[in-house]
């Protein structure tokens, strides 16, 4: 939408222009010779202002990351990866380093959301609700990613439900948790950062869902600017 604004203010200020030719040519100034220049003026100052809000948008367009939560399940070296030429890769082909895989092993076994980046890279990627009530049990997510971006494919954040004071079991337990307690949806949050510091939360929707693989489906809802978190 705001990439139309520009547009709209342009094109007034074209209009503007040729109202206001028009209008001279036809000696409608006549004795208002004044008017003159301030129609004159606001044209300029109308395309002036159209400009700098067009190269504004662009600007944020670049430089805003976007996280997008993907799916609710296994981890992805556990899920989706597959060997290619004897290494373990991504989906997309590409091989994971040791050092993703080292990390990767410590998630096998666990289930949660794993998200990706759409936009330019992102830091100090967490999920902001980090416990979201399903009746009397609580999930939880843990991880944070420093850094992530496009090329990194997946990024994954173990689930926990949480059954009681120090009691609880694996995030496998959601689509349960859920269908015991009647609840079809619960909202996600994900906060991150820019490179120029700008914050930003992605909201999305983890859904009860009987045809997806583990009764479970994640989709994106919106974007939105947002404060830096608080370091409490």
């Amino acid at each position: 939408m705001k990439n139309i604004i520009p547009v709209f203010v342009g094109t007034a200020a074209i209009a503007a222009g040729v109202a206001t030719a028009i209008l001279n040519a036809n000696n409608r100034f006549i004795g208002r010779t004044y008017l003159v220049p301030w129609f004159y003026a606001l044209c300029v100052v109308l395309l002036i202002t159209a400009v700098v809000v067009f190269y504004a948008s662009r600007r944020e367009d670049k430089l805003k990351p976007l996280i997008i939560p993907v799916r609710y399940g296994p981890s992805p070296l556990e899920g989706h990866a597959r060997q290619i030429g004897g290494r373990l890769c991504k989906r997309e082909g590409t091989p994971y380093s040791r050092a993703e895989i080292r990390e990767g092993k410590h998630e096998l076994g666990h289930q949660g959301l794993t998200v990706v980046n759409h936009g330019e890279p992102a830091y100090d990627v967490s999920v902001s609700t980090a416990k979201i009530p399903i009746g009397t049990s609580t999930l939880k997510f843990e991880g944070n990613k420093p850094v992530f971006t496009k090329a990194d494919g997946d990024a994954f954040f173990v689930g926990t439900i949480e059954l009681g004071p120090n009691y609880g079991t694996l995030g496998d337990a959601l689509f349960e948790e859920m269908r015991k307690f009647k609840v079809d949806e619960i909202t996600i949050k994900l906060i991150y950062k820019d490179a120029e510091n700008h914050w930003y939360e992605t909201i999305g929707k983890i859904e009860r869902d009987v045809m997806a693989v583990g009764g479970l489906t994640a989709r994106y809802v919106r974007q939105e600017r947002t404060k830096q978190p608080s370091a409490d």
